[in-house]
């Protein structure tokens, strides 16, 4: 039966951070580890000056991935770019409704 994980999901992009590491570089050497992941990876981030939007140089070709950020949006930034009104009016209603979700949950 294969090995099912739990991850954490960023509702936003889809990127996952898994909850529990099975250490499975470890396990390759013949150590067993498990390790609870703890907080919010968002949490020390601070929304005044966190890169909503990066753009980055394409290497071109296959496998040569992503070169040298060249530029990046803060929130506030996008939300004054005509360009990104739409995403950035979805993310502020997404907010609104994660805090009242906050709020009738007591937290």
């Amino acid at each position: 039966m294969p090995t099912v994980l739990a991850f954490r999901k960023c509702p936003c992009c889809g990127w996952r951070l898994p909850v529990v590491r099975k250490g499975s570089s470890a396990r390759l050497r013949g150590v067993e580890v498990e390790q609870l992941v703890q907080g919010a990876p968002i949490g020390h981030l601070d929304p005044e000056t966190v890169a909503l939007i990066q753009f980055q140089e394409c290497q071109g070709g296959r496998g040569r991935g992503f070169g040298p950020v060249v530029d990046q949006l803060t929130i506030e930034q996008a939300a004054q770019d005509p360009a990104w009104e739409s995403y950035t009016a979805a993310l502020f209603a997404w907010a609104r409704k994660l805090a009242a979700l906050a709020s009738r949950l007591g937290k």
